[in-house]
């Protein structure tokens, strides 16, 4: 025997917790009958039960003891005040009664089968709270989808940055693509893959593979190409919906359609689908396996109904509304979205990635006068709520919601939270939050579906106890592609309803509280959620072990601040040379080329050894945490950036961390990063004209590996005549002509207005590098220009765009261009000839004087970009653009043969000025002019090019 205490000290469970949650006592007494006779009368709230109040102090929460007096026995319970001593008596009751049953009339009875619970509280769960049944609309998605669009054709279906299609636009293009996929032998069980960024040609390729009669599967364009390749073996696609862009991204030689190619649609009509049921899959989702390998989850059609049933009359969606599109389309989420809005004549907003995170979401949502919006937790952490309309229904999902973020959040808004798996078509329960509730609940089932807390034996459990989640009803999934043997462990035969019903075991645990709702309890297993995706450990563990460098891998989720769950490795290297800071880095790189973003650990930590428990398991309590750094501006001996493309790589890294200062060689997942700050920093670097993908953060997490990989390995890559803001696409590209400093990183920020199909060249002044000969005259620069524009777009049409001095240049290659047969656009943006009438204060950048006002005007027109620039390359800027100024001056203009947009800054010009008089001698066709309310130096800034793009836009569209 010893003291509890010193138990209590050896065991390393903490002081406080106890050592047992229950505790059981079978003694052998002679004590007297009297207790036993009150009993029997009936002193308590049960027949046969005393209700004994007491301030007795016990060590355990519940204790049981069985008094055996030789001619009966007696039971004792205590329980602390959190476990209502009357209900776990009323449970021993039944449970007792059922045993002695048993003895008698079924001594056979496994005591498994002996319930605990009354008959009463039993039909309560699994009846009364799943009384969820209620007539919808039967169809497939498309029968639902050409419904809505026969009540409601001229409203906006979809709505994704300047494009919007209305329900009988949408319907039709979906009908075309659907009789192209047809004659390609798409139909019912057909899987189609859609490998498309999110946007309305996404839309029009769902709709038009579900019309066909298929089932389509999400490949996001992000993923690396190993992980694609597996989905499209597994999945066995009979053809690829994508675009010329997006085409190398699809590994194997499955049968492409793209989507920007005339001939991937049909002619108009009605794909026919005769055979096509409810029943057939209308999507596959590829979740996490804990295997090593994804499984696809086989979604049908029959659900989808019901889904959009509840949510019309729990979230009060339909036309009018505007639903916000947040997710990627490889997750269910995206699914919840898109047919929330289109299956109810809702409008689909589509969200603009760089708009996803911080102060940029609630500006965008209440530009866009979005009513309803599903995020997961960790996003909306990052709102301020007072941002947001108070009218926005909220729905959080993905993960659980904490419960302070709730209460801020549902005091001044509708705000839901939604639980369910993908296997169960999204959703399963619903619950409208309650700021003043003492905990989050997942809520309640929602139409047609029914939600079991059972124990490993498939028995309900009492109220308050945690049990595995099981769900039944129409939006049960079909079970997993090519996975019969899984399929069958998951989804099992639904002992309450009979008729060949299915449950599927969730894996989830959690409780009923007593008037009916559901409470998270955590996971029967390892997977986890983070951040909204769902993640299996092992499926990380597997891949990071087939990694040569790494004998040993475990990997946890770790929340060392509160409310930042991070997903980090421990590995253990094969070989006894390994430097930890070399292999971890590699550990990495190797993740990201096989698994996507959000499964790549925020860290690797580098273990000689994983710690183990005295029964040879994993103690996770004795994984070190990992160093987070602070930035290479706060450590001795860092590298910092050497010139202006290393400053703005670096500025971006230290704007999306929150730190002062970051190093070249500073890792982003080391300083804090994580998945959803990647995208934002993304889009940090694109907005400075460093256009990367998620992968190539994920792959090369410093400032210095990040150029390497893509090419820009210093400032000096960024000088070269032709600088390529953003290649690839197949509409005609952009020419940006240089201002009279000579570079063209001022265009920069048009790769976030521009349309992701067309590419972006700038054209840049000889002489920068300091070596070369500058141009002697416009006409030599403009023909130089003309053979690089050629070098990437043989022939037109093109689009030649130029500010300020620019414009001399841009007008002369368009004669060029225009005289060799081509198609042109000219684009000038507040540049004029030299006319003694267009010389005004402010009016130009033209100066022929090297002193400190020429290079506060250089610096004007490279912004934040030139911050890391030498005196020395500073001067080199100052002598091209002496030399340009000279060029002009002297420059004899030919006359363009076709129209032209002149884009005016309005601000400092006389009264009177008419700025299409200037250019109309050297213009055949119209000078179309627009003002904007900015200064000639400002017509740089990203604000004023978002409002140059609208009017570039918009001539384009009615040239």
């Amino acid at each position: 025997h010893a003291p509890l205490a010193l138990a209590q000290a050896a065991s390393g469970v903490p002081g406080g917790s106890p050592l047992f949650t229950s505790l059981l006592n079978y003694r052998h007494s002679r004590r007297s009958h009297q207790r036993a006779q009150e009993a029997a009368t009936g002193g308590g709230a049960f027949e046969g039960i005393t209700s004994l109040p007491t301030r007795q102090a016990t060590n355990y929460p519940v204790t049981v003891a069985v008094d055996d007096n030789g001619t009966g026995f007696g039971v004792t319970v205590e329980a602390v005040p959190a476990a209502d001593a009357d209900v776990i008596a009323g449970l021993l009751r039944t449970c007792l009664t059922g045993l002695v049953d048993a003895l008698v009339d079924a001594p056979e009875t496994r005591l498994a089968d002996v319930g605990v619970l009354a008959a009463r509280e039993r039909d309560r769960m699994l009846t009364e709270w799943n009384d969820t049944e209620a007539p919808v609309e039967a169809g497939t998605i498309a029968d639902l989808f050409e419904a809505q669009a026969a009540r409601t054709p001229g409203a906006p279906a979809i709505e994704s940055g300047d494009v919007t299609l209305t329900y009988a636009e949408l319907d039709s293009r979906a009908d075309r693509l659907a009789r192209r996929l047809a004659g390609l032998g798409v139909g019912p069980e057909s899987l189609v893959g859609v490998c498309l960024e999110r946007g309305a040609d996404l839309l029009v390729a769902l709709l038009g593979v579900l019309k066909a009669g298929g089932a389509y599967v999400p490949l996001d364009p992000d993923y690396p190409k190993e992980r694609l390749a597996y989905v499209v073996r597994d999945a066995r696609l009979g053809a690829v919906l994508t675009t010329r862009d997006l085409d190398q991204a699809v590994p194997g030689d499955v049968p492409r359609v793209l989507l920007d190619d005339p001939a991937g649609m049909s002619a108009d009509g009605v794909p026919a689908r005769d055979v096509l049921r409810p029943e057939h899959p209308a999507y596959v989702i590829y979740t996490s396996g804990s295997t090593g390998r994804p499984k696809g989850v086989l979604v049908s059609h029959a659900g989808v109904a019901s889904m959009v049933a509840g949510q019309q009359r729990h979230l009060g969606v339909g036309p009018g509304a505007r639903v916000g599109q947040f997710a990627s389309a490889a997750f269910d989420t995206f699914g919840w979205e898109w047919l929330m809005a289109l299956l109810t004549g809702a409008t689909l907003v589509v969200m603009p990635t760089d708009q996803r995170l911080g102060e940029a979401l609630p500006r965008w949502l209440t530009a866009r006068r979005i009513t309803h919006v599903t995020l997961p937790p960790a996003v909306l952490a990052t709102l301020d709520e007072t941002a947001v309309d108070p009218h926005t229904v909220l729905i959080v999902a993905g993960e659980a919601c904490a419960p302070e973020l709730m209460a801020r959040w549902a005091r001044t808004h509708p705000m839901y939270n939604s639980y369910g798996p993908t296997e169960t078509t999204v959703d399963a329960t619903l619950w409208r939050c309650d700021p003043d509730a003492d905990l989050v609940a997942i809520g309640r089932p929602v139409v047609n579906t029914r939600v079991y807390v059972l124990d490993e034996w498939l028995e309900p459990v009492p109220v308050g106890v945690a049990g595995e989640v099981y769900v039944a009803g129409a939006g049960l999934a079909r079970g997993y592609a090519g996975r019969p043997v899984l399929t069958a462990e998951r989804f099992v035969a639904d002992p309450f309803a009979g008729n060949g019903t299915r449950l599927y075991r969730t894996g989830d645990r959690a409780r009923w509280t007593p008037d009916g709702e559901l409470v998270f309890a955590g996971r029967t297993d390892d997977q986890v959620k983070i951040r909204g995706f769902r993640i299996e450990p092992g499926e990380v563990e597997a891949v990071l072990t087939t990694q040569a460098r790494v004998r040993q891998a475990a990997v946890v989720v770790r929340q060392d601040t509160p409310g930042d769950r991070r997903l980090v490795a421990y590995v253990v290297p094969a070989g006894p040379e390994e430097e930890a800071d070399v292999l971890a880095a590699a550990v990495r790189e190797f993740a990201a080329e096989w698994l996507p973003q959000y499964m790549v650990p925020s860290a690797v930590v580098v273990l000689d050894a994983l710690p183990l428990t005295v029964n040879g398991k994993l103690d996770r309590g004795a994984l070190p945490a990992p160093r987070y750094g602070r930035g290479g501006g706060e450590r001795d001996g860092a590298r910092g950036p050497a010139g202006a493309l290393e400053e703005t790589v670096c500025a971006a890294f230290a704007e999306v961390l929150g730190l002062e200062r970051v190093g070249v060689d500073d890792d982003f997942f080391a300083l804090g990063g994580h998945s959803l700050l990647a995208v934002s920093l993304r889009e940090r670097l694109r907005a400075r004209g460093v256009t990367v993908s998620v992968r190539d953060l994920v792959a090369h997490p410093t400032p210095a590996r990040l150029m390497g990989a893509l090419g820009l390995s210093s400032v000096r890559d960024a000088l070269g005549g032709l600088l390529p803001i953003r290649t690839g696409g197949s509409e005609p590209a952009f020419f940006f002509v240089h201002p009279a400093g000579g570079l063209s990183w001022c265009y920069m920020p048009f790769a976030r207005f521009v349309p992701e199909g067309h590419p972006l060249y700038g054209l840049q002044a000889q002489g920068l590098d300091g070596t070369s000969r500058p141009a002697g005259s416009v006409a030599e620069m403009a023909a130089a220009y003309v053979d690089r524009i050629r070098s990437v777009q043989e022939s037109g049409p093109y689009h030649i765009v130029g500010w300020s001095f620019g414009g001399t240049p841009a007008h002369e290659i368009a004669v060029r261009l225009r005289a060799a047969g081509e198609q042109v656009s000219l684009i000038l943006l507040d540049a004029y000839p030299p006319d003694p009438a267009a010389e005004r204060p402010g009016g130009t950048l033209d100066a022929a004087d090297v002193d400190a006002g020429m290079v506060a005007r250089i610096r004007t027109e490279l912004g934040e970009l030139l911050g890391g620039f030498s005196d020395e390359e500073l001067l080199v800027m100052a002598r091209v653009y002496r030399n340009n100024a000279a060029l002009r001056a002297g420059h004899a203009f030919g006359r363009f043969d076709g129209r032209t947009l002149l884009v005016v800054a309005e601000e400092g010009k006389p009264a009177g000025f008419c700025a299409e008089a200037l250019w109309q001698p050297y213009v055949t066709g119209a000078v179309d002019a627009v003002a904007l309310p900015c200064e000639h130096s400002g017509m740089a800034r990203p604000e004023v090019l978002e409002q140059v793009w609208r009017a570039v836009a918009h001539w384009l569209d009615h040239a």
